[in-house]
């Protein structure tokens, strides 16, 4: 990883043909990202070999995020720790008992799991404490929801990393980002990583280099944890 002051870059392979998406994992290694997500269009169209295929393809030293998106993970854990991912995003919303026995069924495995917290972003800052107190390490959400107020009933865009700042413990956290004039705000703001796909879903060598070098060039808000 970079290290506690430098953003790390998770490119996205959300393309459906695996030999597409084993050149652009390759060609996105090679121009620096830290890790390589496992889209969920591969999951969807080959299922959990879509992550064996991806780590035959790379060897052991790639650090793959298989990406689910599930809410209910139990079963994907262990075909994605087999297959040889190392983290797998999933689902949290508001099913705490879910999130509570997932992460105690991860204390016995090496899979780490990566939570997407698909709640209200007004109740982000509670969720996301709550969640981290069950053992949840890492988070995973969009730069911006546009949503309606829940008490004035109005359109407001709620930045996400504020709402991760605001929490009581040091929370480390992803943004999605397809939007390369606002990814400074993003990791300025303290997100440990950026997830980028848009830009890449052919083996685009220029947008990819521009992309990982944007992202390590931020120096982070020291403020918030890392992971790696």
């Amino acid at each position: 990883m970079k290290g506690n002051r430098h953003a790390w870059a998770q490119a996205a392979i959300d393309v459906e043909d695996i030999e597409l998406g084993i050149r652009i994992a390759k060609m996105a290694l090679d121009e620096g990202a830290d890790w390589i997500e496992v889209g969920t269009p591969l999951i969807y169209r080959y299922g959990h070999n879509a992550i064996g295929m991806l780590r035959k393809a790379l060897g052991k030293e790639a650090v793959l995020v298989a990406d689910y998106k599930f809410l209910v993970p139990f079963g994907c854990m262990e075909h994605a720790e087999k297959e040889g991912a190392d983290y797998a995003i999933f689902e949290a919303g508001y099913h705490t008992e879910l999130v509570r026995m997932c992460m105690e069924k991860a204390e016995k495995m090496h899979l780490i799991p990566i939570y997407c917290l698909s709640v209200h972003p007004q109740d982000y800052t509670f969720y996301a404490n709550l969640y981290h107190e069950m053992g949840v390490r890492y988070f995973f959400t969009h730069h911006y929801y546009d949503v309606l107020d829940k008490t004035t009933r109005q359109p407001v865009r709620c930045n996400n990393a504020e709402a991760f700042n605001a929490c009581s413990g040091r929370i480390c956290y992803g943004i999605t980002n397809d939007e390369f004039e606002t990814v400074q705000d993003s990791i300025c703001a303290g997100a440990s990583w950026i997830t980028f796909g848009n830009a890449i879903h052919t083996p685009d060598r220029e947008a990819c280099r521009k992309w990982v070098q944007l992202i390590h060039g931020v120096v982070r808000n020291a403020g918030t944890e890392t992971g790696g």
